[in-house]
């Protein structure tokens, strides 16, 4: 268990790539994520980081036990490292100092400045399971997430699903296919096309609603220079980029990487005028093929559970933010003032 003798040291963060191969290793050991692999964490610190950003890393004598990336967002309030392209917050624990005081005591001291909360955003109970609320910690939902199970036999899988489901999927096949329209479901990973199928990406996403808020990913701003750097730096073989056209027409995209079990779908846009026809949802049916045939075992959605996800899966978890606070007399006001 873990006790005081676990000491954090703080670092900038220009200094991650010296530390990236220390992050790695503890990633291995606990959450084993590529959404927290170095691959991508560093292209997420180059375009969405700040340079006052510190890397804290614990050990308990020589061993490494936690390690984060931390922003300071108000008088004595610290959190992980949250951009919006993250799906989980950049903090690595061993499960047993995860609710363990001394440890965020430690952390505490290690920060400059007063120190009044230390809050860890969009944790998964999947790889750190939710601590029991008390005068020092509190969890609070975050969303609801689906995960699928890829089934071995598509074809029983999909009997296994909605009539309703698959009766909308077929009958938008069928009239496209008395429109003379091709339907084909690609995947792309080569690194030299990234740049392309980024860009592709990008001018879907921005001929839809996503432009009018200043949301869209584009090749040249930030996202698209994001994308474009992780997932060349996963590819060839960590990168899929799913693409379903009509006839030559690209009409759905998802930006996807995936270790030798899990694929984790990170971005999904599909072309508006073609919605009547539900192009991203037969994407995904036929990804979830795709994924069968190759041999994984699971897709991981990780975003606000939507109806399309309740109409491929069953399985849902919540995921939360934990946040510490050094006294619990301003858990209590906080509590109190809902401030």
């Amino acid at each position: 268990m873990a006790d005081q003798s676990v000491q954090w040291t703080t670092h900038p963060i220009q200094a991650f790539d010296e530390i990236a191969t220390q992050w790695q290793q503890l990633n291995q050991k606990t959450a084993n994520s590529l959404l927290l692999d170095p691959r991508f964490v560093k292209p997420l610190i180059k375009y969405f980081g700040e340079s006052e950003m510190l890397i804290a890393l614990a050990r308990h004598h020589e061993t490494l036990v936690a390690a984060s990336i931390l922003t300071k967002v108000g008088f004595g309030q610290w959190q992980t490292f949250q951009p919006s392209q993250a799906p989980l917050g950049m903090w690595l624990c061993t499960p047993d100092y995860f609710h363990n005081r001394s440890l965020y005591q430690s952390l505490t001291r290690s920060l400059p400045g007063t120190v009044l909360t230390i809050s860890i955003t969009q944790q998964d109970p999947k790889l750190l399971a939710r601590p029991v609320d008390d005068k020092h910690f509190s969890t609070l939902d975050y969303i609801t997430t689906a995960r699928l199970d890829i089934p071995e036999d598509f074809e029983a899988y999909w009997q296994s699903r909605s009539k309703n489901v698959r009766t909308s999927v077929g009958k938008a096949k069928r009239r496209l296919e008395k429109e003379g329209k091709k339907i084909t479901f690609d995947v792309g990973k080569a690194l030299n096309n990234i740049h392309d199928d980024v860009k592709k990406y990008g001018q879907l996403e921005s001929d839809g609603w996503k432009n009018n808020t200043g949301t869209a990913v584009h090749i040249d701003n930030d996202q698209g220079k994001y994308y474009t750097e992780m997932l060349s730096a996963f590819a060839p073989e960590q990168c899929q980029i799913w693409r379903y056209y009509f006839d030559s027409e690209l009409v759905a995209t998802d930006l996807c990487i995936n270790d030798e079990e899990t694929i984790f779908i990170l971005k999904t846009t599909y072309a508006e005028p073609w919605q009547r026809y539900s192009p991203a949802f037969s994407l995904h049916v036929d990804g979830v093929e795709h994924c069968s045939k190759i041999g994984l075992k699971s897709i991981e959605f990780y975003g606000p559970s939507m109806q399309w996800h309740k109409k491929l899966t069953d399985d849902e978890r919540v995921m939360y933010h934990l946040t510490y606070y050094t006294s619990s007399l301003v858990k209590t006001l906080k509590e109190r003032l809902k401030i």
